[in-house]
């Protein structure tokens, strides 16, 4: 466990601009950290993202930290919350075996031509739910995030993003139903 007097000093030197101590206070704070989001994912490339999230999430809000206080502990917790956050996302997301249908990762014929698919989703989902779909799905954003670019509120980024994979759900199963 990294000294805790000495870790505020660091992040005082940290918040005058002296960003090389960054290093520093990495190599003193990142395992507990780490262990803590992996025993909640308990999935090594995860957590490893996680980890990373959980220090840039930390520099962002650095002047929410109160010298005196842990350091360490404030870490963990972001770190914590993350890994939750990741937990509860990829819980929602339904699970699809491509070993058992590689059909949908690649091209496959649909009535009026080839698609994959990105290109079901641009033909029957409407400009904001393609973007909403890309930009969590395969670009990676929270639905906060989203709902603060398109100034929305969260609820109609998130209802949005459920009626499209219900829309596309409803394709894919009526396709296989049609091709088999």
């Amino acid at each position: 466990m990294a000294d805790a007097r000495y870790l505020d000093k660091l992040i005082e030197e940290y918040k005058r601009g002296k960003k090389s101590v960054f290093n520093m206070i990495y190599e003193l704070t990142y395992r507990p950290i780490y262990y803590a989001v992996y025993y909640i994912l308990r999935e090594k490339a995860s957590s490893e993202d996680i980890l990373q999230d959980t220090y840039l999430t930390a520099l962002n809000k650095l002047d929410m930290y109160k010298i005196g206080t842990n350091f360490q502990g404030w870490l963990v917790q972001i770190g914590k919350n993350l890994a939750i956050n990741h937990l509860k996302r990829s819980q929602r997301e339904i699970p699809y075996d491509f070993d058992k249908n590689p059909s949908l990762i690649g091209q496959y014929t649909m009535e009026e031509g080839n698609y994959n698919i990105i290109g079901i989703a641009k033909k029957i989902l409407s400009e904001d739910e393609f973007s909403i779909v890309m930009l969590i799905s395969v670009e990676g954003y929270k639905r906060r995030e989203l709902a603060d670019m398109y100034n929305i509120p969260i609820s109609t980024v998130t209802w949005k993003y459920q009626q499209s994979l219900d829309k596309l759900k409803k394709e894919i199963e009526k396709w296989k139903i049609e091709n088999e």
